[in-house]
Order: C-alpha cells, then structure tokens, then sequence
C-alpha cells in the first residue's frame, strides 16, 4: 500500500500526481485553516476538515503552478460558501462527502469514469451541494447515470474505462460556475443558465451515442456529405432526436425540482438544442480530423493516420465546452433582455 499511495501518479488533468502528495497537501490546508480560525472546539475542527477539501482536491487538477492562482481564487470562493455554515450542515456536508467519495469509487469500478474523471465528479459533487444543495444535483445526475449508460452501448467506438476528468470538466465546468454565481447572487436567471449548460451536454451526448447505435444515415451538418456515424460534426435523424429527448427529459426534470413554469422548461430545451447543433458545426469546422490508412476520416490519431483537416489543438473536448459556453453565454443574454 505504502508503495502503491507513495510512488503510483496518476494524470488528473494535464499533469502527474500522486495520493500522498494529495494527502500532505490535506493536511496543511487543514492545520492552516485551524490555526487561522483559531477554534477547536469540535464543530470548529469539523468546520476545518470541510474547508480543506477544496484546495487539496482543487490542487489535483493544477498544472505547472496554474495552483497559484486556481486554489487561491476557489478556496476564497469555497470559504465564502461554507464558513456559515451551522454544525448541524456541516456534519451532514461532511457524511455527504463521505457518500460522495464512495459514489465516485463506484463508478470507477462501474468504468464510468476513470480515476481522474472520479475525481473530478468529487470535487463536481462538492461545489454543487453547497451551492444548491440536494437539488443542485439533479441536472447533471440525470446526464452523469445516462450518458454514462449511453456511452456503453458503443464500446468498440468509446474508450472502455469511462470518461475522464478532461470530460467531465468540459462537460460540467460551465454549469457549475454559474451555479457559484447563483449561490452568491441568488438571482434566478444564473440557476437557470446552469441546467441549460448541463441541458446542452446532455442533448449533445444523448446525441451522439444513440446516432452510433441506431447507425443511420449521417450526414456532414455543413458540407451534407455522407459520413461514418460518430464522427464530429455528423448529424443523423435518429441522434438529432434523441438528443431533442435526452434535452427535453433534463429540462421537465428540472422544472418539477425548481417549481420552473412549463414556458422555461421549453426554452432550457431549446437551448439545449442548439448547442448540439452548434456542437456538430464547430466539430465539423474546426475540430482536427485523421485521414486513417484505409481512407476514412476519424477524429482520433490511429496508427497510421495523418492530419486531413481542422485545427491541431482542437479536439471533441475543446468542441465541448466552447459550444457550452458559447450557447450558455447567448442563452443568458437573450433570456435576460428579451424572454
């Protein structure tokens, strides 16, 4: 075990890390955050425990001393959410940790996710409890349990070991910003914008993995060229269904949890829709593509394969979340101005 924890890295993101190096760093932001306080009695030590988490898990996920400004900035932000918290809502926090972490091992054992997307859907479970608490978890646990049972339907065409923390985050992050800046503002239209961002991912997914399946006729969505189902920037009949569904369902989910009206419940879809639309045509503009040895187009680098077309850095993550944001950020604009 000691050789295992000491030696054993893992990419979280962009960078190796290992668990004790996650553990020491625990250990410093709790005693940090005890001595700061100066409090220890029992619900200040557990006040301290929660405060910890954040940073270290936050730490995880830095690249090359990107940590000197992301743990700063979010453990403000963690510490503003939380420090008010009474101890009754701490302890319940601190065993939904608990439930939390025991969730995300089991979806690696489920190969849902991978260790660094477990991770990541950690620290994901833990920003959405405190900002929204149980509801908070509703948007992107509806596309966690059925994107990931979606993505099984494909194996030969999806990585078998699940997503990782680069798509979770690409799929999540937009979401969860605004659901921050909902906790702070309480202002309705920023809650709203975060079930749109997860609405988004979910149609897009939904999407894709059912076009694949069903292997119906696809289409290039700018060129109208014929194509291989499951490459970036296809359309089918089929996936642009499901993904109007998979939309649809998310929204209605939604509208019971918030008590939205049925006029906001169609326009969260409606966005959602569009950003499957916008995810297909930036796909198929810019998102880099592999000629393979046999001729077809891929959107991975196969052995063998050469560059045809699209821009080197972008890839089906990038094309994830700048759809996300970009539809996310028009959705705020026009529902605030004109709906």
């Amino acid at each position: 075990m000691r050789e295992y924890f000491g030696k054993q890295k893992i990419i979280f993101l962009f960078e190796k890390k290992s668990w004790t190096g996650f553990a020491a760093f625990y250990i410093t932001a709790f005693f940090i955050s005890l001595f700061y306080f100066n409090t220890f009695s029992f619900n200040g030590i557990l006040l301290c425990v929660a405060l910890a988490l954040l940073p270290a898990t936050t730490e995880l996920f830095s690249y090359r001393g990107s940590d000197n400004f992301t743990v700063p900035v979010l453990t403000a932000i963690w510490a503003l959410l939380i420090i008010n918290l009474n101890a009754v809502q701490i302890q319940t926090f601190l065993l939904l940790a608990l439930l939390f972490a025991a969730l995300s091992l089991f979806t690696c054992y489920k190969k849902w996710l991978t260790v660094s997307g477990a991770t990541a859907a950690f620290w994901v479970a833990l920003v959405l409890y405190i900002t929204g608490s149980y509801k908070a978890f509703m948007a992107p646990g509806i596309f966690l349990i059925i994107g990931s049972l979606l993505s099984k339907l494909n194996k030969p065409q999806k990585e078998k070991e699940g997503r990782n923390a680069i798509q979770v985050f690409a799929n999540g992050i937009v979401g969860i910003f605004f659901m921050i800046v909902f906790a702070i503002t309480q202002q309705p239209i920023y809650l709203i914008t975060s079930i749109v961002s997860f609405c988004i991912s979910m149609s897009d997914s939904s999407s894709s993995e059912i076009g694949v399946y069903c292997k119906g006729a696809t289409f290039d969505i700018l060129s109208f060229k014929k194509m291989i189902p499951g490459l970036s920037g296809g359309i089918s009949m089929q996936g642009s269904l499901a993904g109007l569904f998979g939309a649809g369902l998310l929204a209605l989910a939604t509208m019971y949890a918030y008590n939205f009206s049925f006029r906001v419940s169609i326009w969260i879809t409606i966005a959602g829709l569009i950003g499957m639309i916008v995810d297909s045509i930036i796909g198929s503009w810019l998102q880099i593509k592999y000629k393979t040895i046999d001729g077809n187009l891929s959107d991975e680098a196969e052995t063998g394969a050469f560059k045809a077309k699209g821009l080197n850095w972008c890839n089906n993550d990038t094309v994830n979340i700048f759809s996300n944001i970009l539809i996310s950020l028009l959705f705020f604009y026009v529902y605030r101005h004109f709906i």
